[in-house]
């Protein structure tokens, strides 16, 4: 996903051992790719589990659609590495209709001018965006570290169906607060 790239191409020239770099698989096309990619390079077939994530996600995802709807069109901003920077645009443009409309990677200067013109409804960064986001009353997403306001643990993932649903509310719940005026 981006990470261990060194370490991949070490492992080909040593032992045969092929890889590929794929962005962070974010969402029900994140999970289809990196099936792919597996059914791919080890022969095994994921169709059932496609087939059965979707169902599952598609299901739970129905009470949030009213939430989801308001997403639609909606700019965000991204700044992170570039293998979450890809899969999380992917996610968002493509499963939720967002635009992205400020997108640098992290050690990039960002322009504080540029991200308030954006009309930005999400930003999708680490704590040190915090300041930022409050000055422009934008929904800070965690996606990235360093993130030392909030807790995460292992089981919190962002990816497979329950990562999404995770994910999504997350998204939601960011909102809510942002604009209810009380922060997480």
């Amino acid at each position: 996903f981006g990470r261990g790239r060194r370490l991949a191409e070490a492992m080909q020239n040593k032992f045969g051992i092929p890889w590929e770099e794929i962005a962070y698989p974010y969402g029900l096309e994140g999970m289809k790719e990196l099936w792919n990619i597996l059914e791919r390079q080890f022969g095994c077939n994921y169709r059932k589990e496609c087939e059965e994530s979707e169902r599952k996600l598609e299901s739970r995802l129905l009470p949030l659609y009213p939430f989801l709807e308001s997403f639609y069109h909606k700019n965000f901003v991204v700044y992170t590495d570039r293998s979450r920077a890809n899969g999380i645009k992917r996610f968002l443009e493509e499963e939720l209709g967002m635009r992205c409309v400020y997108d640098k990677r992290q050690g990039e200067k960002l322009d504080p001018e540029e991200i308030k013109a954006s009309d930005a409804a999400l930003f999708f960064g680490s704590t040190q965006e915090r300041d930022i986001c409050q000055r422009y009353g934008i929904p800070l997403i965690r996606i990235c570290y360093p993130s030392v306001d909030k807790l995460w643990l292992e089981s919190d993932s962002r990816i497979g169906v329950e990562g999404t649903l995770q994910f999504i509310q997350e998204m939601i719940n960011q909102c809510l607060a942002e604009w209810s005026d009380v922060r997480q």
